[in-house]
């Protein structure tokens, strides 16, 4: 799945420096009315019973709610198998961080679920190569091919406040990991990673609560260089949309497009 491409990023990685807009999409305020009548009877509130927790959907239910090729007809979508993204959450049990906050992002990058959610169900997406130039080199045409961001979109769904719940460690790791991180873990993907850093991205209005981050990490190894992953949070009552921008060409799009209309399927 993400390893594949990581791996094709790796080898054109250089070390060009990032300049990015910064800034994240926080929750929504809320209010309450806490206006009353001395001396009046139980609220509406205490005599009504509390509602139920919300039930999370199963795999089939978020697989119905995907983006698909109809929905994105500029963009070419693939499904992925049910087994890939479990494959997926298995090789994130070996991932570590110097920073324990920071591991929600690293397991987004290898489209592993946070906490533990009633469902699950993925697709990717890949965006067309902008022609070179007239008159452009066979190299330059070569690097222009490059310049593509596939997506892996990620639905989750939780029981209760599960999708709150994950919705703000992704928070935490904006924060705590700003300031840099080592993680490890990744041999197994035909990585190796160095030291990355969490930036801010450009903000997204999507879903009822909605945050975005910029992954900055240094290749090691035999390709050494800098790549840089787009990640968007959206949450929606009870399910959580998970979007990983890459790029062969070390430097991913935020997927404005995909975000919206996987947003918009969520209701």
């Amino acid at each position: 799945m993400r390893a594949a491409l990581l791996r094709r990023t790796v080898l054109t990685a250089s070390a060009a420096s990032l300049a990015l807009l910064a800034g994240a999409c926080g929750p929504d305020a809320g209010g309450s009315d806490t206006g009353g009548t001395a001396g009046a009877g139980p609220s509406a509130a205490a005599s009504t019973p509390a509602a139920p927790p919300a039930k999370g959907k199963t795999d089939a239910e978020l697989s119905a709610l995907l983006v698909t090729q109809a929905d994105l007809p500029d963009l070419t979508v693939t499904p992925v198998a049910a087994d890939a993204a479990k494959a997926a959450a298995g090789a994130a049990a070996k991932l570590v961080s110097d920073v324990s906050e920071c591991l929600p992002g690293l397991r987004a990058m290898v489209g592993a679920p946070i906490g533990t959610p009633t469902g699950t169900a993925v697709t990717t997406t890949l965006s067309k190569a902008r022609p070179a130039y007239s008159g452009a080199t066979e190299e330059e045409k070569e690097l222009a091919a490059l310049n593509v961001t596939q997506t892996e979109v990620s639905l989750y769904s939780y029981d209760g406040e599960g999708a709150r719940e994950a919705f703000r460690s992704f928070e935490r790791a904006g924060l705590a990991c700003r300031q840099g991180f080592t993680p490890s873990g990744f041999e197994g993907l035909g990585l190796n990673l160095g030291y990355t850093q969490v930036k801010g991205s450009a903000k997204v209005a999507a879903g009822d609560e909605s945050q975005s981050h910029l992954l900055v990490m240094e290749t090691e190894g035999a390709a050494p260089g800098r790549m840089t992953l787009e990640l968007v949070v959206v949450r929606r009552a009870n399910t959580l949309a998970v979007f990983v921008g890459e790029s062969p060409s070390t430097t991913a799009e935020q997927p404005k497009e995909v975000v919206a209309a996987q947003a918009g399927k969520l209701g």
